[in-house]
């Protein structure tokens, strides 16, 4: 079988989120880590996929529909791939 790993990093500078730039959110970086194995027959591969590992708080989306919407990003978080190739 095989074995990989990767690594990940984004940075997303300040960025405002209306037209008249009033509702921004500061520049942030996102890390993220994956580690994967796939079988010698290419038909079996299992993923364990971390995000966001050093759980930065920062706003997905700002909206102003009767009063101001804020959407939080997703925190830390991790997640397991299972894939069968026919």
């Amino acid at each position: 079988g095989e074995l990989s790993f990767r690594g990940d990093y984004a940075f997303v500078g300040e960025q405002y989120f209306d037209a008249n730039n009033r509702f921004s959110q500061d520049s942030y970086g996102l890390f993220g880590a994956r580690a994967s194995w796939r079988s010698a027959d290419q038909r079996w591969s299992v993923a364990v996929i971390g995000a966001n590992l050093s759980n930065e708080e920062y706003t997905h989306n700002i909206v102003e529909v009767l009063d101001v919407l804020a959407t939080p990003a997703i925190g830390r978080n991790y997640r397991v791939e299972l894939s069968m190739s026919l």
